[in-house]
């Protein structure tokens, strides 16, 4: 009997995709014109007075920036003029400490600072980094996001989102998907924060989830070449270096709407935009530097980065990507150069 409960679920997720709003990445409509969307671009030096490897996750609350840095295991925190504050940096095995950060998250509302670690716990601190709790949890999980009273897990490897009230301490499961032979994708956003909502991406079924009321509901799914053997491939066997390249699939980076339509970044060798028109799907390449994986949609801009040995002025004189857009350049000075510290992007967008 739980046998065939399970299928039928399986059928009606089945039948809600195909339902889907569909969008056909496979026909390229040329470059984008960025002054489509974006009205300016601004940049923000982050002060080497805290110097950053790897960026793994961009986050903001009341302007200022919080910055997750893979490399050193640590949160950073800079203001808006990217003068740094104070970092997060509690790498060991006693109370809260932990070996490595999954992944984090900022309650939109308190500001406080939910990181997910390893060995398997939430560790929370306000919005100054002061620490305030640990919960203990019993398996691992790849991503987290603030929902609610709670917290939404995410384990790639059983493919499931659970949801941890803190009002009292319940879990329940809220979605179930398909799975990786085995999961790799541990550095993408899985969650995915807007204006209009919070949303999942499941790159293993190349499915949009809104997540509302406590439901996963698919609103978009994307199709592509060689989808179905691509998918094929990753759950049949483990794809590595040149292999896994071959067989990759599209990353969903962030999402807006544009025009009451949904339109969203997303990589797949390289930078594209999606946008949908009049019910016909439009798949442009992005012409902008700075997206990478930590890519952001804070308010109403697109924050990404490069490092400052990287910053040419000219590239943002290019009347073919940026004319009608008002570039605020800054001074790189060489020692800014030397220290190579990163800077912030933001692509201030017409929308919203």
């Amino acid at each position: 009997m739980r046998n065939y409960i399970f299928i039928l679920f399986l059928l009606l997720v089945s039948c809600g995709q195909n339902n889907s709003n569909v969008r056909d990445l496979s026909t390229s409509s040329g470059l984008f014109n960025n002054n489509d969307i974006i009205s300016n671009v601004d940049f923000v030096y982050l002060d080497a007075s805290c110097m950053i490897g790897d960026i793994g996750r961009i986050r903001s609350f009341n302007e200022d920036f919080y910055i997750w840095d893979k490399q050193q295991k640590m949160i950073a925190l800079f203001n808006k003029d990217g003068k740094y504050k104070d970092q997060l940096k509690q790498v060991g095995r006693g109370p809260q400490e932990y070996i490595d950060i999954a992944d984090f998250d900022i309650c939109q509302s308190s500001g406080n600072v939910y990181i997910l670690c390893g060995p398997p716990k939430i560790l929370i601190f306000d919005k100054d980094l002061n620490f305030e709790k640990e919960i203990t949890l019993e398996s691992f999980y790849n991503a987290i996001a603030v929902y609610k009273d709670g917290v939404l897990l995410y384990s790639g490897e059983k493919g499931v989102i659970d949801y941890i009230s803190f009002v009292d301490n319940s879990t329940k499961r809220i979605a179930k998907f398909n799975t990786d032979v085995k999961y790799m994708d541990k550095n993408l956003p899985c969650f995915i924060r807007s204006s209009e909502g919070l949303y999942f991406q499941d790159v293993i079924s190349d499915v949009i989830y809104l997540i509302e009321e406590f439901k996963a509901i698919p609103i978009l799914e994307y199709d592509y070449p060689n989808r179905v053997k691509i998918q094929k491939e990753h759950r049949k066997k483990l794809l590595l270096s040149e292999e896994r390249a071959k067989h990759s699939r599209p990353k969903v980076l962030c999402l807006f709407n544009i025009e009451n339509s949904l339109a969203f970044v997303y990589n797949n060798k390289d930078y594209r935009i999606n946008i949908e028109k009049n019910g016909k799907s439009y798949d442009y390449t992005l012409g902008l530097i700075g997206l990478d994986r930590n890519i952001a949609k804070i308010d109403n801009a697109l924050v990404g980065c490069i490092y400052s040995h990287e910053y040419d002025s000219r590239y943002f004189a290019q009347k073919q990507l940026f004319d009608g857009i008002q570039i605020n350049k800054i001074d790189v000075t060489e020692r800014m150069r030397d220290e190579g510290n990163p800077i912030l992007i933001r692509y201030s967008l017409k929308i919203d």
